[in-house]
């Protein structure tokens, strides 16, 4: 082989690596952004389930003296909300809310409030628009990816100042496409809730109890 075809070979093979190398590059890019693209739209797709799903169950659960409990029918909504062992209950129907007192057996009507029609949606829409942060991490010896927003104080028991408003961090662990828990972060407090989704709902829970009095 004359000198002048050496070097077209070895120009021809140089060529070849750098199209090869260019192409895992490709593909690389490719991967990580589809990668991102999936992980960014999680809690996307999350919120738009909800949306679509006409009947579903939501709770929230801290422990047994702090929990929210939501269930949606179609243009209803009910839930109860625990904190600090008091209970208070409330049912959207009809353009109106109903607040509903156990122990009396009466109930209050605030007429033209939809306010928590869509409570779990308008709580999640408030953020899952917002820059995020990828990570992993281990609850109870089992591995899953979360999502970090920061500046959302809603799925946190406790009270909170507009000061730490600004530096709470909420993080959104998911198993595929379900969420399974929610992490608040305030300083050096983190708080864990467990979310238990379920497609099912209890029709009663849209009935006013008939031995109730309106007040």
């Amino acid at each position: 082989m004359d000198k002048k075809s050496k070097i077209l070979l070895i120009i021809t093979i140089i060529i070849a690596i750098l199209a090869i190398v260019g192409i895992m590059g490709y593909f690389m890019i490719k991967n990580k952004n589809t990668e991102s693209i999936e992980e960014v739209s999680k809690l996307n797709q999350y919120y738009q389930k909800l949306q679509n799903t006409e009947m579903y169950s939501f709770e929230i659960l801290l422990d047994a003296e702090n929990s929210i409990h939501y269930e949606k029918n179609k243009n209803q909504a009910f839930y109860t909300s625990t904190y600090e062992g008091k209970t208070s209950k409330y049912l959207i129907k009809d353009g109106n809310t109903y607040l509903l007192r156990d122990n009396d057996k009466v109930y209050y009507t605030y007429t033209n409030n939809e306010t928590e029609l869509y409570k779990i949606e308008l709580q999640i829409s408030q953020i899952k628009d917002k820059p995020v942060t990828f990570g992993k991490e281990k609850i109870n010896k089992k591995q899953y990816k979360y999502e970090e927003f920061e500046g959302l104080s809603e799925f946190y028991f406790g009270t909170t100042t507009s000061t730490d408003e600004e530096n709470i961090k909420t993080r959104f662990y998911f198993d595929g496409n379900d969420l399974k828990y929610i992490k608040t972060i305030n300083g050096e407090n983190e708080q864990l809730v467990t979310i238990n989704y379920k497609e099912e709902i209890d029709s009663n829970s849209f009935v006013i109890p008939e031995d109730y009095k309106e007040m």
